[in-house]
């Protein structure tokens, strides 16, 4: 098989970078593709390809360097599971392999709207009617004044003690609470919108964690979303800007 010289470790998140995975592995058979759930959730890539399974840690990362010869390491690690991505972007800076970033990136549809300002998101939601869901105990503190009856605010939070103490003694009840301590996948987003009637979900901006999960949900349902305040920037390659730069690089052909 000729094509791509270069051995390549993928951390594959995503469905996106799967498909590119796939779609490389059919000029190489030197493809390991890190496929944990810890990494993201995605469908597995196809083709000639080593699957690893399990989780890597620091060590098990440098193992599969040092037996393979590993030179470019592809991170398709999902938004959700950045420490991660941290990890692995430090293991290829300590072993000089190229990396390239898959980024997240927002896909706004009709149902979703960026609220630079407060006053934008209060405007927004001041005519609202059914139940909202909203993201910590900021957005909780600034719409439990503003909307109609805060009995119809639902708050998705970590399991912080602090946060889930401020939520309390703002008056919201237990029931309103979700904590949760795990990634976050657009099935349980969707379970939650149906379990708890949500008509509206509102999103911190500044920090894009799961955005691709959340988005994804969103234009799985008919829940209209409010994000408070500018995305954070995306560091990183979409799927076709990699893609191109590869195929340029090797001289690959679709």
């Amino acid at each position: 098989m000729a094509g791509i010289d270069t051995k390549i470790m993928a951390f594959v998140g995503t469905d996106e970078c799967a498909s590119l995975i796939s779609r490389l592995a059919e000029h190489t058979d030197s493809i390991y593709a890190a496929v944990s759930s810890n990494y993201g959730q995605s469908s597995f890539p196809g083709g000639n390809i080593t699957i690893i399974s399990s989780y890597l840690d620091d060590a098990g990362i440098q193992r599969w360097i040092d037996r393979t010869g590993i030179g470019m390491i592809i991170d398709g690690i999902a938004e959700s599971a950045r420490e991660e991505s941290v990890l692995v972007r430090r293991k290829a800076e300590e072993n000089g392999i190229e990396y390239f970033r898959i980024a997240d990136h927002l896909k706004i549809s009709n149902n979703i709207k960026i609220c630079p300002t407060e006053e934008d998101l209060l405007s927004s939601l001041s005519y609202s009617t059914g139940n909202i869901l909203v993201e910590g105990a900021e957005l909780y503190l600034l719409l439990a004044g503003s909307v109609s009856d805060s009995q119809r605010l639902f708050v998705m939070t970590g399991p912080d003690e602090e946060e889930i103490r401020k939520l309390k003694e703002a008056g919201c009840k237990e029931e309103q609470i979700v904590s949760f301590g795990m990634i976050i996948h657009q099935h349980f987003i969707l379970s939650l919108f149906e379990e708890l009637n949500i008509r509206y979900y509102v999103l911190k901006g500044g920090m894009n964690r799961g955005i691709t999960e959340k988005t994804g949900a969103l234009n799985h349902s008919d829940v209209r979303a409010f994000i408070s305040g500018a995305l954070a920037d995306q560091d990183g390659h979409t799927v076709k800007e990699l893609w191109k730069l590869l195929s340029r690089r090797y001289g690959l052909r679709d």
